[in-house]
């Protein structure tokens, strides 16, 4: 899975001008970049990244449960990658350079990174860990619009108000 788009640092130097895109080749750039920027690629990443966060814990130690989570997640990015290959159409080998281009591009950078961060164990378990972290504040500003009255305890946590309400604020920032 993706190993195409993968070459070691030698291979990608040695390509050099191999990498531009021929008159035929730009609308397939402006495509893939639309796609990467559309619901069709961004939901399922991200309802899937939603459904598994609560897994990830803040910690150095990574357990056996990450590596599976994480290996489905690559799956599912190279399905749609793959899908999208079929849809419109063209040879990996020219999905691979728009990628490299949209990669080294100061403007569509940051949108064909993220395919790169499909590959990253590391990055995935931050993405992970931090979604999980928004998730819990959320949760804990759900309870404290439920708690009565200031001063008293938000119910599940047991927890000041104010401490629950300074979780709240730290999200904010």
């Amino acid at each position: 899975m993706l190993e195409w788009l993968f070459g070691s640092k030698k291979e990608e130097q040695k390509a050099g001008k191999e990498d531009e895109l021929g008159k035929d080749e730009k609308w397939v750039y402006d495509y893939v970049r639309q796609y990467l920027i559309s619901p069709i690629w961004r939901n399922p990443l991200l309802d899937f990244i939603e459904e598994n966060c609560l897994l990830f814990e803040d910690q150095e130690e990574n357990k056996f449960e990450y590596t599976k989570v994480f290996q489905e997640f690559t799956g599912l990015s190279a399905l749609l990658l793959e899908s999208m290959i079929e849809e419109i159409g063209i040879p990996e080998k020219t999905l691979e350079k728009c990628i490299i281009k949209g990669i080294r591009s100061e403007r569509d950078n940051k949108i064909f990174r993220q395919i790169l961060l499909c590959d990253n164990f590391l990055a995935f378990k931050k993405i992970m860990i931090a979604k999980n972290k928004e998730l819990e504040v959320e949760a804990l500003a759900k309870i404290h619009q439920q708690a009565p009255k200031e001063g008293t305890t938000c119910p599940i946590l047991e927890k000041p108000q104010h401490e629950a309400q300074l979780a709240i604020d730290a999200k904010e920032l």
